[in-house]
């Protein structure tokens, strides 16, 4: 499982798509930083606390999901329909090949947001370890969620449509369900989604349902890989 957990994590860095978005991601945070910097006082005053890790969280939030999306849509159907997955199966059980790569997808982000956290830390003089850890149970829900489609979806173009679809749709329907919640359709789905459970109203209740909504998709994708032929 280690060796599928590191190639996984190496293939991410791998990626084209990996190096803009980390690229975006350091742009945006520091570039929001230097300008909350310029307003350290206005914002003092204010009461806001993290302001400089705000950028990253927002376009976490609402890009987070493609991002995910545009790095793990395939990562299990592409061992399938390239037929290395038979390969692998003679190495490892199929439960340990859907583990290994998820943590080699968390392991991914894990790394990308510490070092874009430490590039913040000239601008504020800390490092933000409640910020860092929920945006990474953020990114979690998303890694499950799309490792389960490519398990749930044999094509590859397929589940890169989509993913890209759910990455657009449902940080539309998590902010609309944070705002109104008289639609009663809109408020259960949101029950189900990572935006409802960081709302200030429902305090650590995301530290706990989180994990266990990213467990159920990877037990989920576990179960589907075994029970399919390769």
């Amino acid at each position: 499982m280690k060796t599928i957990s590191f190639y996984e994590f190496k293939s991410q860095f791998k990626s084209i798509k990996a190096f803009l978005i980390i690229a975006l991601l350091l742009v945006v945070t520091l570039g929001s930083a230097k300008l909350f910097q310029n307003f350290q006082v206005q914002t003092a005053e204010l009461g806001f606390e993290g302001m400089y890790i705000a950028g990253l969280v927002a376009l976490l939030t609402i890009a987070g999901p493609l991002f995910v999306s545009a790095l793990s849509h395939d990562s299990i159907n592409r061992e399938t329909h390239t037929r290395t997955m038979r390969f692998l199966v003679t190495k490892v059980s199929r439960t340990e090949i859907v583990i290994g790569k998820f943590i080699g997808m968390f392991a991914f982000w894990v790394i990308c947001l510490a070092v874009v956290s430490l590039a913040l830390i000239p601008f504020s003089g800390t490092f933000y370890v409640r910020e860092y850890l929920v945006i990474l149970l953020f990114m979690a829900y998303f890694i499950g969620l799309f490792l389960f489609l490519s398990t749930v979806i044999t094509k590859p173009s397929l589940s890169l449509f989509v993913g890209t679809v759910l990455a657009i749709g449902l940080p539309v329907i998590g902010f609309w369900g944070l705002v109104d919640n008289s639609n009663v359709v809109i408020r259960f789905v949101n029950y189900v989604m990572p935006y409802f459970y960081f709302d200030e109203t429902t305090g650590y209740l995301g530290y706990l349902v989180l994990p266990a909504m990213t467990a159920l998709f990877v037990a989920a994708s576990c179960w589907l890989v075994k029970g399919r032929d390769l």
